[in-house]
């Protein structure tokens, strides 16, 4: 398999609207998994007598309605930090509402999701979900990079999440202070010219490493990443090929 990077993310230049209305839709697009957007409680009335509050009923479905401002053609789609339990689809159209449906998938709490589907150009798309809470929502075109990375050990290195510190009389302290990473350092040996395009396509997508990405890598595994490279830096080898290394580091 390849490696592929969702990198750009229509959501962050269209219109979002959220049913039912919701504080922070733009959670949805901050490029943070940590900072989820959660379906919202719809008010039905107020009961009198032995209930005198308002009753509030929690919405079956959440609605993500998405206006590019104009037809952009879309190939993939990833719903990610989510506690979904249920069918999540995934619909376009001329007009708004959009109605027609173009993918669905059934949704496992804590398991991120990543589809293709084929070329669709809509302004007007439409998720709907189970109700619960929302990571990110990356809706555009996926960048392939057909030529396989090695990695220089075999596989991804780990990075662990511990602050440490020493005091002016010697003494040692460590605090654990979230979950471990993993790191990639992708290198690519005889690197085509057009997959160099895509991979420096994808740095300005996330500008230039500013903007968190999801890394699909060629055993199918995702993970939501922060592009460590502060530079592109391909060596030539001459008839349009050359040599890169890419780091990638997950992202909490």
């Amino acid at each position: 398999m390849s490696v592929t990077l969702v990198s750009g993310n229509f959501l962050e230049d269209g219109t979002v609207t959220v049913t039912p209305t919701t504080a922070y839709p733009e959670r949805l697009y901050d490029r943070d998994r940590s900072l989820p957007m959660a379906g919202a409680a719809v008010f039905t009335g107020a009961q009198y007598g032995l209930f005198p509050f308002p009753l509030y009923m929690v919405n079956s479905t959440i609605t993500i309605d998405i206006d590019l401002g104009s037809a952009m053609a879309v190939t993939g789609w990833a719903v990610l930090g989510h506690t979904l339990t249920g069918t999540v689809t995934l619909l376009s159209g001329a007009a708004s509402p959009a109605a027609t449906s173009r993918d669905s998938f059934t949704a496992v709490s804590g398991t991120d999701s990543f589809r293709t589907i084929d070329s669709v150009s809509a302004r007007y798309w439409r998720i709907t979900a189970p109700t619960g809470s929302i990571g990110e929502v990356l809706l555009g075109v996926p960048r392939t990079i057909t030529q396989n990375p090695q990695l220089p050990s075999g596989k991804p290195h780990t990075v662990g999440n511990v602050r440490r510190w020493r005091s002016p009389g010697g003494y040692a302290w460590a605090a654990q202070l979230g979950d471990k990473r993993a790191r990639l350092s992708y290198t690519w040996k005889g690197l085509s010219l057009t997959d160099l395009t895509t991979i420096e396509s994808a740095f300005d997508d996330i500008d230039q490493g500013a903007k968190h990405l999801l890394v699909q890598d060629p055993a199918g595994t995702l993970r939501w990443m922060q592009w460590e490279s502060e530079r592109i830096e391909p060596s030539a080898l001459g008839a349009d090929l050359f040599d890169l290394t890419i780091e990638f580091e997950e992202a909490l």
